[in-house]
């Protein structure tokens, strides 16, 4: 009874993280999609007329023109000056909305695209044996790497160290992977992290206790 109260507990909070972000995407091109139909209407780029085959056209054409705004702020954010405009709302607004790292993560995921700061994810162990999730950033010497270790739940904030290579275990997960096991306090993540923890890994903590 327990196990079962667990996993669906577990399936709950993890469901609610999920939804989170999507309804704030809706919500967000829902604002999005009217305040565009408006301009529309004041640039009389609307379609006159009764029939539903006029008001689907005019919905297609909100629809071009976000899409075309969207091709526009994407040339945009290719310059530095985009970029570096990104990176200070991105800081001192969006990162404040609830859901907002989860649902950059899950887009990257989508299209592949992994957050340029890091390359590669995988797990650090401590000096007590106690192991952690980690991104790569960058190779310092050719024995020392530096690494960020994200906090839960908002992997944007975390720690920056310089480790010995050798404390490192290499992992096949992706980035957005990582982000939903950070995002939802470690639920589902035993399916995932537990091929990397070896029999002879388990079998030397155990001695050292």
């Amino acid at each position: 009874m327990k196990r079962v109260y667990k996993y669906v507990t577990a399936s709950i909070i993890t469901g609610i993280f999920f939804l989170i972000p999507i309804g704030i995407v809706f919500i967000i091109f829902e604002k999005i999609f009217n305040v565009v139909k408006k301009i529309q209407v004041a640039l009389h780029l609307k379609v006159t007329g009764t029939a539903y085959i006029h008001a689907l056209i005019n919905d297609v054409l909100v629809v071009l023109i976000i899409l075309l705004l969207c091709f526009l702020a994407g040339l945009a954010g290719q310059k530095q000056w985009g970029k570096s405009l990104v990176d200070i709302i991105e800081k001192n607004v969006l990162q404040h909305l609830p859901g907002y790292d989860y649902t950059k993560s899950t887009a990257q995921g989508i299209l592949g695209i992994n957050d340029h700061r890091f390359n590669k994810v995988v797990l650090y162990r401590d000096d007590v044996r106690k192991y952690a999730i980690a991104f790569k950033v960058e190779n310092v010497t050719e024995r020392m790497i530096m690494i960020f270790i994200p906090s839960t739940p908002k992997p944007r904030d975390g720690e920056l160290l310089v480790v010995d290579m050798e404390r490192l275990i290499e992992t096949e997960l992706s980035m957005q992977q990582a982000f939903e096991i950070i995002k939802t306090i470690g639920n589902g993540a035993a399916g995932k992290l537990g091929l990397y923890f070896s029999e002879t890994e388990m079998e030397q903590k155990e001695s050292e206790n």
